[in-house]
């Protein structure tokens, strides 16, 4: 019979990510994370020249800690320094032949790629460049979607050429940046304009797969998947779909409190996020979903602090439920949505157990009923707890704990509750 304990050191998850976990291996390896997004600004690397490197971010060292951790590494390419950057705001030579030395973007992406050739072979174009907004922390892209298709062309020849089994991405798209001011969508604009170059179909595109950043409102970010999933298919794109970003930071931290916080998210909260957002992840079939970040950043672009961690390596509630989510949610052959009001009910077929997970929309506690297949059963919260449960063999009541909702209207549902049943 299967212990009912989760085990202390998890196996690493393939499906799930941590970004920059390389920052603290020890919780890296404690999370059962199994890949994780890096950076590589391209202004901090090379601040001066193209003959330097700058291991300002991340060390050598550390990225070859991650390829004998066997936490695979998905690298951010982005940043221009000011020697390569013409007065547009874009990198100087852009529209020139990748090959010509003068195209200084072709070269700085060549470089990187050759440096971590056989450690690295996922690469992203650039993040969120459909920020529009001049004076926000996060903008970073001035050119127009005409310019940045030619970005993520050249970026994808080079990729392709040091290394043909390196990965391409779209550059991180967040949604709502367009959405909630009724402008087109960039991703939209940025597949057309990549559609107008003869040689597109030669080239997958220009890209190898989409990605995605979302951020507090699981069944929100669900629907707007899905709804992109089913655009994009029946658009005849095939390649897949990643979550790049996401989490739900918290407010409430009483070390790290965020008076002004966009959204108020308790730290219990945050820990209900993490498994909703997750299982959905499966439902909708994505192939990856990293969450957004390990450790606190030591700089960035809002007041949250978006760690499972904080930057002197203790722990939030998230970590631990992070660490649940990533072992019961582990080998999924198949994911189905049951229901989604007044409680949502995901259901996960693996390959020795069903499992069920559950959580309220209520902020009241809510007594559900489930068939069972089985008589016995276990029954896990987010903090990896578990029990045996015994049934008639037709009907599990199970109790979901009720959901704090600190916003009107409620986004984030109560803690989630699994129910393992092997076959």
């Amino acid at each position: 019979m299967p212990s009912p304990y989760i085990y202390r050191i998890l196996p690493a998850n393939p499906a799930f990510g941590l970004a920059e976990a390389y920052q603290n291996p020890q919780l890296a390896q404690l999370s059962g994370a199994s890949w994780q997004r890096i950076r590589l600004h391209w202004g901090w690397i090379q601040p001066n020249n193209a003959n330097e490197w700058v291991e300002f971010e991340i060390r050598d060292a550390e990225i070859d800690h991650e390829v004998a951790a066997q936490r695979e590494m998905v690298a951010l390419l982005q940043g221009i320094p000011a020697w390569g950057k013409g007065t547009d705001g874009l990198p100087l030579g852009l529209w020139l032949p990748d090959d010509d030395p003068q195209n200084l973007w072709a070269q700085w992406v060549r470089t990187a790629a050759t440096r971590y050739q056989g450690k690295i072979r996922h690469w992203i174009v650039w993040n969120e460049p459909e920020i529009w907004q001049t004076d926000h922390p996060a903008y970073s892209w001035h050119g127009t979607v005409a310019d940045f298709a030619q970005l993520q062309k050249v970026s994808y020849r080079v990729l392709k050429r040091v290394d043909a089994s390196n990965q391409v991405f779209l550059p991180g798209y967040s949604h709502h940046w367009d959405a909630e001011y009724g402008r087109p969508a960039y991703l939209r604009l940025l597949l057309d304009e990549l559609a107008k170059d003869p040689q597109a179909g030669i080239y997958n595109q220009y890209f190898d797969h989409f990605t995605f950043n979302l951020y507090f409102n699981p069944e929100g970010n669900y629907q707007i998947l899905k709804d992109w999933r089913d655009w994009l298919t029946t658009q005849g794109y095939t390649q897949s779909h990643w979550l790049m970003e996401t989490n739900a930071p918290p407010s409430d931290d009483p070390r790290y409190p965020v008076p002004d916080a966009q959204f108020k998210v308790s730290l219990q909260e945050q820990a209900a996020y993490i498994p909703q957002m997750l299982a959905l992840s499966l439902v909708l079939g994505l192939e990856r979903s990293e969450v957004y970040v390990l450790l606190d950043p030591a700089f960035g672009a809002d007041p949250e602090p978006f760690g499972l961690a904080r930057r002197d390596g203790t722990t939030r509630p998230a970590f631990r439920s992070f660490q649940t989510a990533t072992h019961l949610l582990s080998e999924v052959q198949s994911a189905t949505l049951q229901k989604s009001w007044p409680y949502w009910w995901v259901t996960l077929d693996q390959p020795d157990r069903i499992t069920h997970v559950l959580w309220t929309r209520t902020t009241e506690p809510l007594e559900v009923e489930l068939p069972a297949t089985k008589k016995l059963g276990m029954q896990t919260d987010v903090w990896g707890h578990s029990e045996w449960i015994w049934t008639d063999g037709h009907l599990r009541l199970v109790t979901l704990p009720p959901a704090e909702c600190s916003n009107d209207p409620c986004f984030i549902g109560g803690m989630p509750v699994y129910i393992v049943e092997w076959k």
